[in-house]
């Protein structure tokens, strides 16, 4: 369902953004620095880990913040596989699958900034944009895994990454 809520992210990204340009096109110059930033970042930074960064708490993160402004998030186990439920006070809650989807999504669209700024800078045609969002999550993200498990092979993956964003 995390992979579903991306898709929808991106698309709604993506038909909103092409119908901002529409009416502001300078703002593909905007777009068009976004490419070069990720670029130049790639490029420029550490692919090295530090193997002392402290563990992320799932309940810190930003998206699981938003939805938890809106709606609390019951963070027990006995949730199960529901979306949404009641607390103990009857109230309704959102469960901890409900904050993993939500994350997942958002992460998802965060990652996607550059992929999205491409697609935009390139077409204007909704379908093109659409389906080659929805290919590139559906076909490409095994991709994504193998890569990521060669990358210690791999020493100038990132800095190639950027060179092709430039």
């Amino acid at each position: 369902h995390g992979m579903l809520l991306a898709i929808a992210l991106r698309i709604g990204a993506m038909l909103g953004g092409a119908a901002i340009l529409e009416r502001f096109g300078w703002l593909q110059l905007v777009l068009a620095a976004l490419i070069l930033a990720n670029g130049m970042k790639l490029i420029f930074t550490s692919d090295e880990k530090d193997v002392n960064e402290p563990i992320a708490n799932p309940a810190t993160h930003w998206a699981v913040r938003g939805i938890g402004a809106f709606i609390p998030i019951l963070w027990t186990e006995a949730s199960g596989k529901e979306y949404v439920t009641r607390d103990s006070l009857g109230r309704l809650v959102f469960t901890r699958m409900a904050a993993v989807v939500v994350t997942i999504g958002f992460t998802d669209l965060t990652f996607a900034t550059d992929s999205i700024s491409s697609v935009l800078t390139t077409t204007t045609s909704p379908f093109l944009m659409v389906s080659s969002q929805s290919f590139s999550m559906l076909l490409l993200r095994p991709v994504y895994f193998l890569l990521s498990a060669l990358l210690i092979y791999l020493d100038a993956m990132n800095s190639a990454l950027g060179v092709i964003l430039l």
